[in-house]
């Protein structure tokens, strides 16, 4: 009885170590983009008039191109939009944007891009009323892996 439960032991660590190893051994996929990349809301806003097929520059600074495939463009109460590019130099992964009318003339945007097969992502963050930025983040830490079947 004390053997079976040493072997179920020494199982379950082996196993629970492979699976943390794994986890740890995904690629990145944005290792080349800076940890931070600001857009501006006219930017932002310039996104929403792209037609659902069409690839445009989603990201267009100095050192920085980012393009992306309409695949998905939505409204919804009319105070809502949600555009989605999939990006084909990164491995047609989905950046989308998403643009709530607040007030009369102010919006607010919120934004990601990220897949659990990659160990990086980005999330659109809002530094003032008229500049957001992408910035980078750790998907194992932000989407952790569920191992629940």
């Amino acid at each position: 009885m004390k053997q079976s439960i040493r072997t179920l032991l020494v199982c379950l660590t082996v196993l629970t170590t492979l699976s943390t190893t794994a986890q740890k051994n995904k690629p990145l996929l944005f290792a080349q983009l800076p940890s931070k990349i600001l857009i501006s809301t006219a930017q932002l806003n310039q996104l929403f008039n792209t037609a659902i097929g069409n690839t445009i520059a989603v990201i267009n600074e100095p050192n920085i191109s980012i393009k992306g495939t309409v695949k998905i463009k939505q409204t919804k109460f009319n105070s809502l939009q949600t555009i989605a590019f999939t990006l084909v130099d990164y491995n047609n992964i989905v950046l989308s944007f998403s643009k709530r009318m607040i007030a009369q003339n102010a919006s607010k945007f919120t934004g990601h891009a990220f897949s659990n097969q990659y160990h990086d992502g980005f999330e659109l963050q809002q530094i003032d009323s008229n500049t957001y930025q992408l910035v980078k983040y750790n998907t194992d830490i932000m989407l952790p892996t569920c191992s629940h079947k």
